[in-house]
């Protein structure tokens, strides 16, 4: 799939959850190049854990991966919000 996305100036961080290795850093690497802060996560479970220490501006996040997938993660993470 292609997506077009036009971010606003003000967003600063991303969190990119994917467990594809290769899709998330090169994914990662074109944000950074566009001055984005970019943190990467391969699960749920991991996305979790760095929602306990920060807030990004955008969440991106695979719908299926091993351990958590997407669609658990945005529930359980509306839960403890």
């Amino acid at each position: 799939s292609t997506f077009e996305i036009q971010f606003s100036k003000n967003l600063r961080s991303i969190l990119l959850v994917d467990d594809s290795d290769a899709y998330r850093s090169s994914l990662a690497e074109d944000l950074r190049r566009r001055k984005w802060i970019v943190i990467e996560a391969r699960n749920g479970e991991e996305a979790l854990d760095h929602l306990s220490r920060i807030k990004p501006s955008l969440i991106i996040t695979d719908k299926e991966m091993p351990i958590m997938d997407g669609i658990s993660f945005l529930h359980e993470w509306e839960a403890i919000r």
